[in-house]
Parts: structure tokens; C-alpha cells; sequence
């Protein structure tokens, strides 16, 4: 699998967090150059404020990743699935290459994600009338 971020990506967060942490000894400096804490209260707002936004940086940049990833995974399993699916609908009776389970309204291939715990039984035993096709295994 590829890489979850583009160079852009790393380069943004390393600009971010590396301004944020000058920002950040700034506010230290200037804090202990103040000998009153009332002084020190403005320094001390500004510490936080490149704290957050280094923290909320990182987190769009993590959520970013995991979105990519998601959609690369989900990918691979379409692919997957399209990949196997002459042989399941060629190697067994038509009656038995879908699967359903009790109060499902989608009938999917037996190694579906989706089938996965379920107590699964043949579409034809099923009521097949109202189900649909799966989108994650699309048979």
C-alpha cells in the first residue's frame, strides 16, 4: 500500500509544528524574562495557543491518513472481490453462490466482511424477494 500522505502533507505539519514550537520558546523566553505573573500571563496565552493549534495540526493530519487508508483498503476489497467472483458463481449452483442471514436485507458472497459472525444461510432458503446486492462484496 501507498504512503497515507503526500509529500505536501509532511511538509505542511513539519511547517506548522516547527512554527508552533518557536512560537512555543518564544513564550518561554518571554515569560521568564517577566518577573510579575501577571506579566507572565500573556506569554503564557500564547504557549497555548501554539500548543492547540500544533495538536489540532496533528490531528487532521493523522485523520487525513486514515481517511486515504480507508478508501485504499475498501479499494483492494472491491478489486478483491470482482477478482473471485466468476469462480464462486461458476463452481457452485446459483442457489448457493449468495448468502443472507435472518433480518438482513442484502445477500452477499460467503467470504464477505459483512457476512462475517452472522449465521448465514443460502439465498434460495432465504426469502430473496426486497434484498439487495452488498456494495462491500458486490456479487
Amino acid at each position: 500500500m501507498r504512503d497515507p500522505w503526500t509529500p505536501g502533507d509532511h511538509l505542511a505539519v513539519l511547517l506548522v509544528n516547527g512554527t508552533c514550537g518557536a512560537a512555543l520558546l518564544a513564550a518561554w523566553i518571554g515569560a521568564a524574562l517577566q518577573t510579575r505573573w501577571e506579566s507572565q500571563m500573556g506569554w503564557l496565552e500564547g504557549a497555548i495557543f501554539a500548543v492547540i493549534t500544533a495538536a489540532v495540526a496533528d490531528c487532521i493530519w493523522l485523520i487525513q491518513a486514515m481517511s486515504r487508508t480507508r478508501s485504499a483498503r475498501r479499494e483492494v476489497i472491491r478489486r478483491s472481490a470482482a477478482l473471485t467472483l466468476p469462480a464462486l458463481v461458476t463452481d457452485r449452483p446459483i442457489a448457493t453462490a449468495f448468502w443472507s442471514a435472518p433480518r438482513m436485507t442484502t445477500f452477499h458472497l460467503r467470504d464477505c466482511p459483512v457476512m462475517a459472525g452472522k449465521a448465514a444461510v443460502p439465498v434460495a432458503q432465504a426469502d430473496p424477494a426486497g434484498l439487495r446486492a452488498c456494495r462491500m462484496c458486490q456479487p
